[in-house]
């Protein structure tokens, strides 16, 4: 008989391995996936405050985050705090899109 629940053991354990495996897996497509939002995001706001620079009505740095930061929030998956700093000169924009967990 005790033959018998050592499969059932053998079982639990591995099955506990078996998905601790898989959601850190997950764990980790959500870590990259939010990676690359954030980096096409920060790219997407950058490409747009350029273009709003050449026009007539032009586009202070603070819509460009507000801008950036609701389009991040809609997309992120595992992160919920976005944040972008912009640092402006004459011929160069430098943006740093930073993420983190909390509000």
């Amino acid at each position: 008989m005790r033959m018998k629940a050592s499969a059932t053991i053998e079982a639990a354990v591995a099955c506990s391995v078996f998905f601790l495996s898989f959601f850190l897996v997950i764990r980790g497509v959500f870590y990259y996936h939010d990676k690359n939002i954030l980096m096409g995001t920060a790219y997407e706001a950058a490409v747009v405050h350029s273009q709003k620079k050449r026009s007539p009505e032009a586009c202070t740095i603070a819509e460009a985050e507000q801008s950036f930061e609701i389009a991040a929030r809609k997309r992120m998956l595992l992160f919920s705090a976005v944040n972008l700093t912009i640092e402006e000169t004459d011929q160069r924009l430098l943006y740093k899109g930073l993420h983190g967990k909390g509000e």
